[in-house]
């Protein structure tokens, strides 16, 4: 058992919608302590799986599955401090939310979402993995093999339809938690004074020292066809480390690469088949007073 986390703070998603950004905030204040393991992911089931793909390894060697271990994922915890565990999986995987909610008897335990339009939620995750090469498929064809790399144990960055639909997965954790649950709007994740006077009053923390708003997670893609295949070239790239100065390599890496907010790597034909494809979801969204849609401008058009 654990006995000396008195105070948990779950930030359980979503993937690609400010998470990394918002736990930094916390993590300055005197009053919280992130985990040395952002997402130890420890109240999912991962650790029994095997996973697969791009990336497996380390992800695996990241879960955290013994009571013992998550404790000492958070060094120097006092008594009236909060733990904060941002694992963007807790959200959708089986099992998660129960977890959390058996957890919390005899502790304070608060949870919070953070929830984006799921279009460009998911067309930032797909620009993730095309981070490192890990994607070779257009967004088009990924979504085609996801439910085979979902059987085949591919990681869940690659799932970004699953990971797109929450509608069912809030309702469920308004049950479990019902006035311990806050849902926050992505949109608001530029203003961190704004959404840090809805965090406050939650937790019942005053004073907080409001940081200056930050961009985590940039993606830098390759910058075209021939950037691209230069980048996955080994042998060039090891010509590149053998010719090429020191002092220069960021120039040539910055001539090759390209901020993905600035690329069109998703086309709108693209985004409107995703928007077809999760219209279900969308509509439900629409229509739930829970889940913040004003700002969904490439999910719901009209609201831009």
């Amino acid at each position: 058992m654990i006995q000396d986390i008195s105070k948990l703070l779950v930030v359980i998603g979503s993937a690609k919608a400010g998470t990394s950004a918002f736990a930094s905030w916390l993590d300055s204040q005197p009053m919280f302590r992130l985990g040395q393991e952002k997402e130890p992911r420890f109240f999912t089931d991962f650790h029994t799986r095997r996973w697969q793909g791009p990336g497996a390894e380390i992800f695996t060697a990241s879960l955290v599955s013994t009571p013992e271990a998550y404790r000492r994922n958070f060094p120097g915890l006092e008594p009236e401090t909060w733990a904060v565990d941002a694992s963007v999986d807790y959200i959708w995987s089986e099992g998660s939310l129960e977890r959390i909610q058996a957890f919390s008897a005899g502790r304070e335990v608060k949870v919070i979402a953070i929830l984006r339009d799921p279009v460009a939620r998911a067309v930032s995750e797909y620009n993730h993995t095309l981070r490192g090469g890990g994607e070779t498929l257009s967004f088009r064809a990924a979504l085609e093999a996801e439910a085979q790399r979902a059987r085949d144990g591919y990681l869940p960055l690659f799932l970004h339809q699953r990971r797109s639909r929450v509608h069912d997965d809030i309702l469920r954790a308004r049950a479990l938690f019902g006035d311990d649950l806050l849902i926050l709007d992505y949109a608001q994740m530029g203003d961190p004074a704004a959404v840090l006077r809805q965090v406050g009053p939650f937790l019942g923390v005053e004073d907080f020292t409001v940081p200056e708003p930050e961009r985590r997670n940039e993606s830098y893609l390759p910058r075209n066809a021939l950037a691209r295949g230069v980048l996955q070239s080994g042998g060039l790239r090891q010509a590149a480390r053998r010719l090429v100065p020191q002092r220069l390599r960021r120039a040539v890496w910055q001539g090759l690469h390209a901020n993905a907010r600035t690329l069109e790597t998703v086309s709108a034909a693209e985004k409107a088949e995703f928007r077809s494809l999760l219209a279900d979801e969308i509509a439900a969204c629409a229509a739930c007073d829970l889940i913040p849609t004003g700002n969904w401008t490439q999910a719901l058009p009209q609201a831009g």
